[in-house]
């Protein structure tokens, strides 16, 4: 036992040589550590096979100048490239079906998450490959459409595009106009490119390799079906010739815009964007505004307004301006034309809504003369005359201005009356609220008076509750107290049951339990039974029960 006690150090004998001639030994510059296979400078990760790198080492140094690179310039041709990391066909398929699966379950992160492995996958070349063979037996256009988002390249995009809209020409066409789930969205964004690339081409001057695209587009624009492919083709379109000012661009589609404005049946916006294609192609604005009396294009003078800057109302801080395009600039040039073209339009026999429109965008841009076009519709009092308060609302400036829209609100004509309380709410004075108050409080009409407290209550939203409860209060009249509860918010309907239990005037319960029965809310049935039962108003009672019996299961 002794013995042991004594002979146990000198097992550590061999131990304390080798860690002195570590110590001591000189060590020599970029000395790497052969002691196993395999240790590198510091940790592994984990085995992924061919996937494996070395971590850094824990002591690595922070910069090339910690290193054990001899000073001296860099050797030529600089830092030997990094090879690029290969990604096999098997795991580019997985992504794929993660993608799929993603997908399927709507799975919003698990897409995003499948895009951006797919985007990090190389060689791209391989990647196109393999979503092609993805797309070809998929069923679901969801998916289908998602697989078209992960293409590395332009090439393989188009070519896939081109060959939907070959085999599905049908519905790139509008003669087929039955659609799986999902599938419009697949055709836009085949569409999308397909747009893109020939606009380039054209922008370019490139010979147009496929004409398919092209003959799409002007279908869309003939026959305006499908509705999305007109959308899509006049945005494209929009943004090549008029935000580049590319006229020969414009002129290419020229006759189909033409048609198209000709037939007025397309939405009021693609219409707009077709006249600015069209103003583009004619490119000399002069002889534009000479055309623009014939009926086909008059209605598009509003178009020409609203590229004029924005007015800003004295005392508001300045409104942001419209998007400057260089079509735009040259009809600024040319504003006093523009403004007598205004005044024969608003003088003669065009459609009271096309007026409208063109009244709206007067009163809120600085075309020249404006305010003279204004003065003008009031004194002619034809049938935009309400259309023409609610602009001189907007831009009222004295209490002259304030007075004349305080006297029309009292007109008997329901339109007047409704012009001048629209622009007691637009106009920028703080004495139009008083105006508005007033009406509410001595109208006669109690549609007026409705119309009144509601555009105080836009006036200023963040007080609306407040303005509303100050007008519930028992000390007003009932007339005024009924207007009051049609602006109480549907939410609140504990508040508009205190009012058909507490108030004092039949009138104004009815007009209370009329706001909670438009509701149509099963929720409050109950509620209804029970008035139905106790009121002691026998109108109250019929008018609860039919709202009963309506919400029955």
């Amino acid at each position: 036992m002794s013995g042991r006690k004594h002979l146990w150090p000198l097992f550590l004998l061999p131990v304390a040589a080798v860690l002195a001639f570590v110590w001591i030994a000189p060590r020599r510059p970029g000395a790497v550590n052969e002691a196993a296979p395999g240790a590198g400078n510091g940790p592994k990760v984990a085995d992924l096979g061919s996937r494996g790198r070395d971590l850094p080492a824990e002591n690595a140094p922070a910069n090339e100048s910690e290193t054990d690179r001899p000073p001296g310039p860099e050797p030529e041709g600089g830092e030997p490239p990094v090879e690029e990391q290969a990604n096999s066909a098997r795991e580019i398929d997985i992504y794929l079906g993660q993608l799929a699966h993603a997908t399927k379950v709507n799975d919003g992160r698990g897409i995003n998450l499948a895009h951006q492995a797919l985007r990090n996958c190389r060689p791209h070349e391989l990647v196109d490959e393999r979503v092609q063979a993805a797309l070809e037996p998929e069923r679901s256009a969801f998916v289908r459409t998602q697989f078209f988002a992960a293409f590395h390249a332009q090439e393989p995009a188009l070519g896939w595009a081109a060959r939907a809209l070959e085999l599905r020409a049908g519905k790139f066409l509008g003669t087929d106009e039955i659609y799986d789930p999902g599938e419009e969205d697949e055709l836009k964004a085949y569409a999308h490119t397909l747009l893109r690339r020939l606009v380039l081409q054209m922008q370019s001057s490139e010979p147009t390799a496929d004409p398919r695209p092209l003959a799409f587009a002007r279908n869309a624009l003939d026959t305006q079906i499908p509705a999305w492919a007109l959308e899509l083709t006049l945005w494209h379109i929009t943004e090549a010739a008029i935000l580049t000012d590319r006229p020969e661009l414009a002129r290419e589609f020229e006759q189909e815009v033409r048609r198209l404005l000709e037939r007025g049946t397309a939405d009021l916006k693609l219409r707009e964007q077709a006249f600015a294609v069209y103003a583009t192609a004619q490119a000399d604005v002069p002889a534009l505004l000479a055309q623009m009396d014939a009926p086909w294009l008059r209605p598009y003078t509003a178009t020409l307004v609203q590229m004029f800057p924005v007015y800003t109302p004295p005392g508001q801080l300045k409104a942001g301006s419209l998007v400057r395009t260089p079509l735009g600039d040259r009809v600024i040039q040319q504003g006093d034309a523009v403004s007598a073209l205004v005044a024969r339009v608003l003088a003669g026999n065009a459609p009271q809504a096309e007026k409208q429109l063109l009244i709206q965008r007067l009163c809120r841009t600085e075309l020249p003369k404006a305010r003279e076009l204004l003065e003008t519709g009031l004194q002619r009092k034809d049938a935009n005359l309400g259309d023409y308060l609610a602009a001189w609302g907007y831009r009222a400036r004295t209490t002259e201005d304030l007075k004349l829209l305080a006297e029309s609100a009292a007109a008997a004509d329901s339109a007047t009356a409704t012009g001048a309380i629209e622009g007691l709410r637009q106009c920028p004075l703080p004495e139009a609220a008083a105006e508005l108050a007033r009406i509410i409080e001595q109208g006669a009409n109690p549609g007026t008076q409705s119309q009144a407290l509601g555009a105080l209550l836009a006036r200023d939203p963040r007080k609306a509750e407040t303005i509303v409860e100050s007008y519930l209060g028992p000390d007003r009249d009932a007339a005024v107290r009924a207007v009051a509860v049609a602006h109480i918010p549907a939410k609140n309907t504990d508040r508009l049951k205190k009012v058909i239990d507490e108030d004092a005037s039949p009138r104004v319960r009815q007009a209370a339990l009329t706001r909670l029965g438009e509701m149509n809310d099963k929720k409050l049935r109950p509620y209804f039974l029970n008035v139905a039962n106790n009121d002691p108003q026998p109108l109250i009672r019929q008018q609860a029960k039919k709202y009963a019996d309506e919400l029955k299961d």
